[in-house]
């Protein structure tokens, strides 16, 4: 019995009690997103998934992004870190080790001039691979995942939130325009959608124009 309390230990200790929630204590990461606001002015659109900012080489991607891409709102599908478990400081952690990884920070969303983004989670930023609603930490998730992307207070998806009942999951909308706001043609709605944090769906709507977006390994250079 002794043994096999001190070989449970042992695995406890390595690998972690996944029915704990180990709080996130790490310093947050001082780069900052600029979470994009309704009504914002939005010509062209660039999204992607699945991020692994170890694997950047260079500053080519990004710099391809902001300088020949020139996207008006960046989109994250999901997976914009890998880091399962539930151990939050050490998502904290990855989700510092995106915002500060060397390309992100010259080229990236967080530099300057920002390239507002929106964002949704998968499964291995939000809990572990293809963990959902049993995830146990799943507001404690949404905290560091809302960090991350410098979500206002005023959104329901804050911790702060004090505009009413604070909204449980990442799902969200915005809607955005080209040019003249008075005719719908020159609109775009981004809606993302989750179903018990288990299926993720990005939809960009024009006036008669859907455009369903699902799924990891949209991009190469790190992102794939």
């Amino acid at each position: 019995m002794l043994k096999l309390f001190l070989f449970l230990s042992i695995l406890n200790e390595v690998f972690g009690d996944e029915s704990t929630c180990k709080p996130a204590t790490s310093p947050i990461s001082q780069r900052t997103h600029f979470y994009a606001p309704d009504d914002l002015n939005v010509g062209t659109i660039a999204f992607t998934s699945c991020y692994v900012p170890e694997s950047m080489k260079g500053t080519t991607f990004w710099n391809d992004v902001r300088n020949e891409g020139k996207p008006d709102l960046w989109l994250w599908l999901g997976d914009n870190m890998y880091k399962d478990g539930t151990d939050l400081d050490a998502k904290r952690e990855k989700y510092n080790s995106a915002r500060d990884e060397a390309s992100y920070v010259s080229h990236g969303p967080v530099a300057v001039p920002k390239i507002p983004v929106m964002a949704t989670w998968d499964d291995h930023d939000y809990a572990s691979n293809n963990l959902g609603n049993d995830y146990p930490c799943k507001q404690e998730s949404q905290d560091e995942f809302v960090t991350h992307f410098n979500i206002p207070e005023s959104d329901p998806r804050h911790i702060n939130y004090s505009g009413g009942e604070r909204q449980k999951g990442v799902y969200s909308s915005n809607l955005f325009y080209k040019d003249d706001r008075n005719d719908p043609m020159e609109s775009v709605h981004v809606i993302y959608l989750t179903q018990d944090q288990e299926e993720i769906q990005l939809i960009l709507r024009t006036e008669n124009v859907r455009v369903p977006i699902q799924g990891c390994s949209l991009m190469n250079s790190g992102i794939g």
